[in-house]
């Protein structure tokens, strides 16, 4: 025994092949054995198997190699100073691999006295309330059937505390509006990857280190919602496993596929699930999933979302790959007295409008955006994306009236004006009446025979303009020659963009979800796109554009 038996043992099934294993968990072995060998560390065997043998007496089943070794790292790992080797873990695993049973078993263990901390409390905390009571109840359903652990519980369907330590065990939705100045010992955060913004775990962990040894868990399969906190903690941990980030004491422990080819090929599905060959209903049950995927997209994208932790983008209907819409987050040169070329979409004024200005420079194209957002709009509720944390970022403007002032909107053009060469506006046919008005009132003019050189440009609606842009884009993206800098708001509108294909060949631009997923901001660079030609490229040294003016 090198390390500890358990720790040993998932070390070995990784490095030997003897099971299937991603990439993340490959780096993970390697930064561990690193860490095991080169920092002050004590290993304390007879804490990890208390914690083991505790367990499965009172749960009546074995644990898991993964969940043993999960547990060595949780309960046997410590610094000379007393304190935890990790104290914070990010379990990422494939549906139906037991995240809610290793929920349970742990919470339970820590109330009982063979884990030796009076009052530590535990709070399993999910975005449901079905999800937040699943392993919560599974405790007290082994509590209520064990007539010692009856005697040894107070176990109610609100709260389960030990008689003798005194720790609990809470429920909580994620409601950050609840439960603040909570001092829990333990944190289950399960399926965080509904989460767009961190304030809801900044509440819920507000009190931990006020009793010893706190700890956080975060359990999830992988989820639709990007940018925010799943996506964080992935990122993180490849920077944790390559070294970027130091002293990390959270164990990040990820199973998923590596590619999408993989799925093709069922004793790869282990690689995001590693119980799979231990419950061989779940087997069963994944793979009739599959062949009912394999003809019903949306089915697909659950399996390979949920199943394989690999979130799935149907290439053939998406704007961009997820990944070439992060290439988008590259710095925005100085563009001072810069010409360019804005655009306008709206969905409806009593909703989301989408602004920008689009600049071209040394073989890149650069968008700078900004939208207005109706605070009455009735779908504000069922957005996934943190909007208060794009208005602290100036990406966009909430206002009160009933419906988006389009003076306003022509206002913010007229103070861009004062520091960039706007040299068109472009706004479609459909939309553009409500705008005319509000842009005449500040000198602006609408492009015509009789006016060639007005400013207000009125392009095509829909397909004739679409199919247009739909080109240029694909090489923007592959690419990589198109920046908006770290603007979350346009990466979240760019992911919410399809195409819809038509049987005379042409493309369509359409929202994936009508109410949820805006992409107003991605259709105004559509338009501003839509006239591109007529600026030129800036170079470094020289400036050449059209004579385009005011």
């Amino acid at each position: 025994m090198k390390y500890n038996k358990y720790i040993d043992r998932w070390i070995y099934l990784i490095e030997s092949e003897e099971i299937k294993s991603c990439k993340e968990q490959k780096m993970l072995i390697k930064w561990l054995k690193n860490k095991l060998d080169n920092e002050d560390i004590i290993i304390k065997h007879e804490e990890i198997e208390k914690a083991i043998i505790t367990k499965e007496k009172y749960f009546n089943f074995k644990l898991l190699d993964w969940e043993k070794f999960i547990d060595a790292c949780e309960y046997g790992l410590y610094y000379k100073d007393g304190s935890l080797v990790f104290d914070e873990f990010f379990i990422m695993i494939g549906r139906g691999a037991g995240k809610n049973g290793h929920i349970s078993t742990d919470a339970f263990y820590q109330t009982t006295k063979q884990h030796g901390i009076r009052d530590y409390d535990i709070d399993i905390v999910a975005t449901a309330e079905d999800q937040a009571k699943t392993s919560f109840m599974d405790v007290h359903s082994t509590i209520e059937l064990n007539p010692k652990l009856n005697k040894a519980y107070k176990n109610t369907l609100e709260t389960i505390r030990n008689r003798t330590t005194n720790s609990t065990i809470e429920y909580n939705t994620a409601n950050a509006k609840t439960k603040d100045g909570r001092r829990p010992g333990h944190i289950y955060f399960d399926e965080i990857h509904a989460y767009i913004n961190y304030d809801n775990i900044k509440v819920h962990t507000s009190g931990l280190g006020k009793k010893p040894r706190p700890r956080i868990t975060y359990i999830t399969t992988d989820g639709d919602v990007r940018d925010g906190v799943i996506d964080d903690y992935k990122k993180e941990a490849q920077q944790v496993f390559e070294g970027t980030i130091k002293n990390s004491r959270t164990l990040f422990f990820i199973c998923k596929l590596d590619n999408e080819d993989e799925v093709n090929k069922i004793e790869n599905w282990e690689k995001a699930n590693p119980s799979i060959e231990h419950f061989p209903e779940l087997k069963n049950r994944m793979i009739k999933e599959y062949q009912n995927a394999l003809n019903r997209p949306s089915l697909y994208h659950e399996f390979m979302t949920k199943r394989m932790n690999l979130p799935h983008q149907d290439e053939t209907r998406v704007v961009a790959k997820w990944e070439d819409i992060l290439e988008t987050n590259k710095e925005i040169p100085d563009m001072t007295g810069k010409p360019c070329i804005g655009g306008i979409d709206y969905a409806s004024m009593r909703d989301f409008c989408g602004v920008g200005l689009l600049f071209k420079k040394d073989g890149k194209k650069y968008w700078l955006h900004h939208t207005f957002i109706n605070s009455n709009s009735p779908h504000l509720k069922l957005i996934k994306y943190d909007l208060k944390l794009a208005e602290k970022s100036g990406l966009c403007t909430f206002v009160s009236t009933p419906t988006i002032d389009t003076e306003m909107v022509a206002q913010w053009f007229i103070d861009k004006m004062n520091k960039y060469d706007i040299k068109a506006i472009a706004i479609d046919k459909v939309k553009a009446n409500a705008f005319l008005d509000a842009f005449e009132k500040v000198g602006f003019k609408v492009r015509n025979r009789s006016n060639p050189n007005g400013q207000i440009v009125i392009v095509r609606s829909g397909e004739y303009t679409d199919t247009m842009v739909y080109s240029i884009f694909e090489d923007w993206f592959a690419n990589h020659s198109l920046i908006w800098g770290d603007d979350s708001m346009m990466r979240w509108y760019a992911n919410n963009t399809a195409v819809e294909p038509r049987k005379n060949g042409n493309k369509v631009f359409v929202k994936i979800e009508q109410q949820s997923r805006k992409n107003d901001g991605f259709m105004a660079l559509v338009h501003a796109t839509s006239i591109q030609n007529e600026l030129k490229e800036v170079n470094e040294n020289t400036q050449i554009w059209d004579s385009i003016s005011f």
